[in-house]
C-alpha cells in the first residue's frame, strides 16, 4: 500500500448508480475498520466465514509490541513497523507538515538501503516498501521472500534507529511530498476538497484534525523539526510491529532481539488533543472543481457534491459498531423509494478519538444547483427518520451480512489484516475484542442501532456543498432557505463576506485572523503582551491599577499587578517547572514564594 500522508481514511462503498466509480486511490487506507475491514469498490458476491486466525502478541524487553500471524500459505512475509503519531499529535504551533517530513526521510533512508540489498535481485526476490500516515499513526510496510526477513528487520530498524537528517535529506523529502500531494489534487480535486472541508466541518478549523501542510509550512521547517519529532515519537513502547507470513515465534524473536530488540526504551509522549469546536453556520458552501463522471466517456458530465457530515465516537466507544449499522440502514433506505437512487456512495472516515461519517450524493452541477434545497431536505428527512423509526429486523440482517463480509475479506488478505492490527494497537483495542467483532455484530438490535442514531447524528448542521462559481450563487440562493450558509475555499479557508447576514462571532473571527495573515502566521506567533486596567475596591474607595501579562509557549507567563495609590506589587511567574509569587505592600517586601502548580494556576486564571 504505496499511500502519501493524508489527514482522511475514508472506507467508500459503491451504490447503485454504476456510472459512479469509486476512487479510493485518493484516501490513505490506514486503518481498516474492525466492522468494515478493507474497502471494497463492489460487494462480495456471498458470505464469508469470520475465522480469526492465531495472533501471538508480546512484547520486546524494551517495551516494543509485536503481533505476528504466522501463515504457512504465504510466499511472502508483509512486516509493518508503525509509531503512534500523525499530523494531529506534531503538528503544532505552526509545524503543519513535521508529521509528513518525518515519515517521508524514514522512507526515503529506508528506501536506499532497500535499493542497495535489492542489487541483482529477480522481481520475486526483491524487497518492497509503501509507506501510509493517517493524523494519528504512521507505518512503513516491507513485503520480501522469507530469506529476506533477517535482512529486512536489520535494514527497518537501521532506519528507524539511526536516520539521516541532513539538510539535504529534509529538502529531498519536502520536495517528494509537494509533488504527491500535487499530483493527488490533480487526479481529484473535487475529492481533496471534500475531505478537507469535512474536517473543519466536523472539528473546526483550529483542531488538529483539520490542519494541512502547506508549501509555505513546509518550508519554514528544517532538520532539526524533523529529528525532534523523531526523538519523541520513534521510541519502541510508541511502537508496534506487525508480521504476517510463514515465520514462526520462534524462529522470528531472536531475529527481533538482535535489531529492535537493540533500542533503548524511552518515554511514550502523551499528547491531548483538544475537542471539537465546529462552526456555527449549517451548510458549507464550496467553490470547487466538479467531480466528474469517469464513465461516461467523452461526453463525461461534471457533478456536484452534497456531503452530511458528523462526528462519531472513537473505535473503541460501545456506540462506534452500531452507528456504523446506522449507516449501512441509512444507506440502504436512501437507495429505496422515496428517495430514490439518492447517494452515490457512503464514506467513512476514521481517526483515533474522534470520526466522522460522511454521505455523499452526486448530481450534475446546473440541476444540483437549482435543486439544492431539495436534496439538503430530502438527505435531512432520511437522517431524521433513522433516528426516528427503529430498523427492521431484515434491514439489520442485510447491513450485518455486508459486515460480516468485509471481516472476513479482511481475515483473508495479509495486507489488510496487517492494518487491522495496527489499527487496534492505535486505539488500544485488546486482541480478544478483535475476535469477538462477529458475536458483538450479530447481537446488536434494532434499539441500540436507534439509539446510537439518536446520539450522534445532526441533520441540521454538517452539511457541504460542493459546486463550480458557474452555479454558485444559484445553489446559495436556493440554500439560504434551510439556514445560514458559509462560503469556503477548496483548501478551507473562509470567504469573507460583507453581507450584514454573515456577521457572526465565527466570520469576525475569521476576518481578523485573515487580517493578521491567516491561521499559518498567527500559529507563528510565540509571545504575547497584554496589558489591562482593573481597580481594587476597599472602605468605599476605588484604587485604579495595571496588570502587565507576559506569555511564551509552551507554557510560561508572568503577571505583574501594580496599584500605584496602596503602594501594592504583586508577581506572579511560572518557568515552565516551577512557579513563584512576590509581594510588595507599601514599600515592604515580603520574602519569594514558591508556590504549587495549582496554586499558580488559581491565581493567574481564576
Amino acid at each position: 500500500m504505496d499511500a502519501p500522508s493524508e489527514t482522511y481514511h475514508l472506507f467508500v462503498f459503491a451504490m447503485q448508480q454504476p456510472s459512479f466509480r469509486t476512487r479510493a486511490h485518493f484516501f490513505t487506507f490506514l486503518g481498516y475498520a474492525i466492522g468494515l475491514a478493507v474497502a471494497f469498490a463492489t460487494p462480495l458476491a456471498k458470505a464469508q466465514t469470520s475465522i480469526v486466525p492465531a495472533i501471538e502478541e508480546f512484547r520486546l524487553k524494551n517495551g516494543l509490541r509485536v503481533m505476528l500471524v504466522e501463515d504457512k500459505t504465504q510466499a511472502r512475509i508483509l512486516l509493518q513497523a508503525q509509531y503512534v503519531g500523525g499530523n494531529a499529535m506534531i503538528d503544532v504551533g505552526g509545524k503543519e507538515g513535521t508529521s509528513a517530513l518525518l515519515l517521508q526521510t524514514l522512507r526515503n533512508t529506508l528506501q536506499t538501503r532497500i535499493d542497495a540489498a535489492n542489487a541483482g535481485r529477480n522481481d520475486s526476490s526483491r524487497i518492497l516498501l509503501s509507506a501510509a500516515s493517517s493524523v494519528d499513526a504512521s507505518s512503513l510496510i516491507l513485503t520480501l521472500p522469507k530469506n529476506s526477513l533477517q535482512t529486512a528487520l536489520i535494514l527497518a530498524s537501521d532506519a528507524f534507529s539511526r536516520p539521516s537528517f541532513l539538510a539535504a535529506d529534509i529538502q529531498i523529502s519536502r520536495k517528494d511530498i509537494t509533488t504527491s500531494k500535487q499530483a493527488l489534487n490533480a487526479a481529484n480535486a473535487h475529492a481533496a476538497a471534500l475531505a478537507t472541508l469535512a474536517a473543519h466541518v466536523v472539528y473546526g478549523a483550529e483542531h488538529p484534525y483539520s490542519r494541512q501542510a502547506t508549501v509555505q509550512s513546509l518550508a519554514a521547517l528544517n532538520e532539526h523539526d524533523v529529528q525532534a519529532a523523531h526523538q519523541l515519537l520513534c521510541v519502541p513502547g510508541n511502537m508496534a510491529l506487525v508480521i504476517v507470513g510463514n515465520v514462526s515465534k520462534k524462529v522470528l524473536a531472536p531475529m527481533l532481539a538482535k535489531t529492535f530488540g537493540l533500542w533503548k526504551s524511552g518515554e511514550v509522549p502523551y499528547i491531548p488533543r483538544p475537542r471539537p469546536l465546529p462552526p456555527e453556520h449549517g451548510i458549507a458552501l464550496v467553490d470547487a472543481p466538479l467531480s466528474e463522471d469517469g464513465d461516461a466517456g467523452a461526453s463525461a458530465s461534471k457533478l456536484a457534491s452534497f456531503a452530511l457530515v458528523f462526528d462519531a465516537p472513537p473505535r473503541n466507544d460501545m456506540d462506534y459498531e452500531a452507528l456504523t449499522l446506522a449507516m449501512y440502514v441509512l444507506e440502504s433506505r436512501m437507495k429505496s423509494p422515496p428517495s430514490g437512487s439518492m447517494l452515490a456512495r457512503t464514506m467513512l472516515s476514521e481517526h483515533r478519538y474522534a470520526n466522522d461519517l460522511v454521505a455523499v450524493q452526486r448530481l450534475p452541477a446546473l440541476s444540483a444547483a437549482k435543486d439544492a434545497e431539495r436534496v439538503v431536505t430530502q438527505m435531512r428527512t432520511e437522517m431524521k427518520r433513522l433516528s426516528m423509526e427503529l430498523p427492521a429486523l431484515s434491514e439489520l440482517a442485510t447491513a450485518k451480512k455486508a459486515l460480516q463480509d468485509r471481516f472476513a475479506a479482511t481475515l483473508q488478505s495479509p495486507q489488510a489484516l496487517s492494518e487491522l492490527l495496527a489499527l487496534a494497537a492505535v486505539n488500544d483495542i485488546p486482541l480478544k475484542t478483535v475476535r469477538s467483532y462477529p458475536k458483538r455484530l450479530a447481537d446488536l438490535t434494532p434499539e441500540a442501532v436507534q439509539t446510537a442514531a439518536n446520539r450522534y447524528l445532526q441533520p441540521e448542521r454538517g452539511m457541504i456543498v460542493l459546486t463550480d462559481s458557474t452555479t454558485l450563487q444559484t445553489a446559495m440562493g436556493n440554500l439560504r432557505a434551510l439556514g445560514k450558509v458559509a462560503r469556503y475555499t477548496p483548501d478551507g479557508e473562509p470567504i469573507v463576506s460583507l453581507d450584514s447576514a454573515d456577521i457572526s462571532l465565527d466570520s469576525l473571527l475569521a476576518r481578523h485572523t485573515k487580517a493578521l495573515g491567516g491561521t499559518t502566521a498567527t500559529m507563528r506567533i510565540t509571545t504575547l503582551t497584554t496589558q489591562t486596567q482593573t481597580q481594587l475596591s476597599a472602605m468605599a474607595q476605588k484604587f485604579p491599577g495595571t496588570i502587565i501579562t507576559k506569555q511564551k509557549v509552551p507554557n510560561k507567563i508572568a503577571r505583574k499587578l501594580e496599584i500605584t495609590a496602596t503602594q501594592i506589587v504583586q508577581e506572579l511567574w511560572f518557568d515552565g517547572k516551577t512557579a513563584f509569587d512576590k509581594m510588595e505592600m507599601m514599600g515592604q517586601e515580603q520574602p519569594l514564594a514558591q508556590r504549587s502548580s495549582k496554586e499558580t494556576e488559581s491565581a493567574l486564571f481564576d
